[in-house]
Formats: C-alpha cells, sequence, structure tokens
C-alpha cells in the first residue's frame, strides 16, 4: 500500500485541473470523514453462462471501504490509475453504500496489469474531499481457464441428494470452489445453483422424494476463474428409506410380522401377517427364517452387499443394489440371510413399484420369539427401477 498526506489530494486535483477533467478540490483534513478500511482485491464477475456451458464474465478490480461515522449519505470519488503510469483519474462516483459498507468494482482492467486506488468522501455543499489515509493496488493475473470437471455421480437418497466427484487437477493446490448446479427436474430444464463446496460432495437437502434429478459442477480456481460446467449426473430420485426396522415371525407375533410399502407418504411401516395391506411378512421353521411375498408381490435375492444404501460417510468398498433387475423374482417363502439384500417388486403393470430390504440380524427376542433387524428402501415413483441412482 501506497501512504500519502491529505494535501497530496490537492495535488491530484491539479493534476486533473491540468488535463481538463477537473478542477482542484480543498482537502478536507479531519481523518474522521475520511472514508476507512479501503481493500481491493481481484474478481473474476461471473455474467452468467452461454449455451454450451461456458462460463460468460470479465475481470475487474474489487475495491471495498467502510464510510465514516458522520456520514450522511455523501457520494465517493473513487480515483485510479495504471501501476508507474503517473497521474490518478477520476474513474467512478459511488452514491449509495449498504450499511455503511461500500464497494465499486472496477472492470476497466486487463489481464496482467496492477492498478492503484484511493477513494475521497465528497462535501456536495463545499466541493471539498476527504481521502483514504492509503492507497491500494490490485493485480490483475493472466486470465488461465480451469478445466471442464467430470460429470457428478448422484446417489439418491431420502429426501436428499449426495454429489460426489473427482477432484480436479490443478497444480498448486489452486483450486477455491465447486459450484452445484440443479439442470434437470422430472426431465425438465431448470437451471438452478443449490450451493457450493471447498470439497468433492454436496449434499442436496432441498430435494424431495419422488422428483427426478440431474446435476452438472464447475471448478473455481483460487483467482476466481471458473471452468465449463461438467456433464450432467445420472438422474437421481429420492426415495423413502429406513434403518434397524423390527419384525416377527408370523408364528410367533402374527400383529407385528408384516409389512407395507403402501403408507400414504411411501413410508413403510410393520402391519399384521395377514393384514390385506401387506406386502411380504416374516416366517419362521425351526432355526431358519423366510421372507414370504403377499398379494401382488414377487421377491428377488440379490446377494450380499455392505449398506443398503452407499451415502455420505460411506467407506470406500460400499456396495449396495442401485436399480431393481428385470427378471429373477420370485413368489412364495423365500429363506433369509444376513446381510444380504431383497429386491421386492410391489404390484404389476403399470402402477409396479420396487423396494429393497436388507437383513441386518436374524435372531431371538428377550421371550425366544425369532426376530429380523432389516433396513429398506422403497422407490415412490411407478415403473421407475431405481433404487439409489440411474445411469446418464
Amino acid at each position: 500500500m501506497r501512504r500519502y498526506l491529505a494535501p497530496t489530494v490537492l495535488l491530484f486535483g491539479m493534476a486533473l485541473a491540468a488535463c481538463g477533467e477537473g478542477t482542484p478540490l480543498e482537502p478536507v483534513t479531519s481523518p474522521a470523514e475520511r472514508p476507512r478500511d479501503l481493500a481491493g482485491r481481484y474478481e473474476w464477475a461471473l455474467d452468467g453462462w452461454d449455451n454450451a456451458a461456458r462460463p460468460v464474465g470479465q475481470p475487474t478490480a474489487l475495491l471495498t471501504w467502510t464510510a465514516p461515522d458522520q456520514w450522511r449519505g455523501e457520494p465517493f470519488r473513487v480515483y485510479g490509475r495504471r501501476s508507474g503510469s503517473g497521474s490518478y483519474t477520476l474513474i467512478a462516483t459511488v452514491t449509495s453504500c449498504a450499511e455503511r459498507q461500500c464497494r465499486y468494482a472496477d472492470a476497466n482492467v486487463v489481464s496482467g496489469a496492477s492498478y492503484d486506488y484511493f477513494v475521497a468522501a465528497v462535501d456536495e455543499r463545499t466541493n471539498r474531499e476527504a481521502a483514504t489515509e492509503e492507497a491500494v493496488a490490485v493485480a490483475v493475473p493472466t486470465y488461465t481457464q480451469p478445466p471442464r470437471p467430470a460429470a457428478p455421480r448422484a446417489v439418491a437418497l431420502d429426501g436428499l441428494v449426495y454429489l460426489q466427484w473427482e477432484d480436479v487437477p490443478l497444480p498448486g493446490d489452486r483450486i477455491w470452489k465447486y459450484m452445484v448446479f440443479l439442470e434437470e427436474r422430472n426431465r425438465t430444464s431448470v437451471f438452478f445453483q443449490p450451493g457450493e463446496t471447498d470439497g468433492v460432495a454436496f449434499v442436496d437437502v432441498l430435494a424431495q422424494n419422488g422428483t427426478a434429478y440431474r446435476y452438472s459442477i464447475a471448478v473455481v480456481d483460487v483467482d476466481g476463474h471458473i471452468s465449463e460446467r461438467s456433464a450432467l449426473s445420472g438422474v437421481a430420485i429420492p426415495r423413502p428409506d429406513a434403518q434397524g426396522d423390527l419384525i416377527y415371525a408370523f408364528s410367533d407375533n402374527a400383529q407385528a410380522s408384516g409389512f407395507t410399502f403402501n403408507s400414504a407418504d411411501g413410508r413403510g411401516r410393520v402391519v399384521a401377517g395377514d393384514s390385506p395391506a401387506a406386502d411380504w411378512r416374516l416366517e419362521a421353521s425351526g432355526d431358519e427364517w423366510f421372507l414370504r411375498t403377499l398379494g401382488a408381490t414377487a421377491v428377488a435375492d440379490m446377494g450380499s452387499t455392505l449398506a443398503i444404501s452407499c451415502g455420505p460417510g460411506s467407506d470406500a468398498a460400499c456396495d449396495a443394489v442401485t436399480e431393481a433387475p428385470l427378471s429373477g423374482y420370485e413368489t412364495g417363502a423365500i429363506p433369509l440371510a444376513l446381510e444380504h439384500t431383497y429386491v421386492l417388486r410391489l404390484g404389476s403393470g403399470t402402477s409396479v413399484r420396487y423396494a429393497k430390504v436388507r437383513v441386518q440380524i436374524l435372531g431371538y427376542d428377550n421371550s425366544d420369539r425369532q426376530v429380523a433387524i432389516f433396513d429398506w428402501a422403497h422407490q415412490t415413483v411407478p415403473g421407475e427401477r431405481s433404487l439409489i441412482v440411474l445411469p446418464g
């Protein structure tokens, strides 16, 4: 920063008068009337996006300062010059500030150059100025666009969509953040930014169960330069799920042996094993446990998995059933195995829906009644086989 005294402002005014760009101004020397905390930084200002997902914007020198304590709405004059070029020039007049916090973005800058600025408060009755005690320098870096990131992976959870992606390889730890964009809702184009993050994952907490979403991302480097947006993620349709539900064998507690996904909000609940609403029930014979399909339900054993779904905080080796199969379903009593995931096809025709159940525990309660504890997820959209994420 360059420090100068108030009389220097008079010299600047004389230089402006000599060039025909202004008249000499009488300086005001009271420090209480000066703008305070002048700061400047480079900022690449994003104006929007073109049809090819490329950012549209320009380099700027962003100046911020605090108005004096006695400020009564007087304007501020912003002076600037290219560093080392000699006289300052009046480049802007700022007439409004929010809660005494003021800002101005100079878009008349070029990459690779440096600029000096100071700000002066103006008494419009006397045309006197009170300038900041220091000038600030802003260096404008050479513009280099970061590489386009790969498409994120979208994982549908209960009322959430979890996005994750590979870090963009920028040398020297130059990544600042990632911008996240929602670009499709129920196969209709939209454009909305739900947020940003400095990591390689993001959770969209505004997502709703039963709605299909697709996303893109863009990387921003430490200079604020923005990449092209990535290709779109696969389709993610959030759906209800739960962990740790307990159900009894039909022969031990018939009133708590059935399970239905047909509640109004699509959330599964335990019902009587002989209820017309039950989609399946737990049965037992000796030391074996069975899932018996009921009504139009059919089931497919998908084998051992590590989780019902792999979302935030999951181990890197996590595996889960992401999509219901087209075939391989059975009806009747199917033997249950620990840590296996079972996909259920509910109903038939155009109203068919899919759910999955993963067995956590097969055992006995303190009354020696056979029980199962399981996790589940239910896709509420008819005909949709996605249980976590669909390919693009």
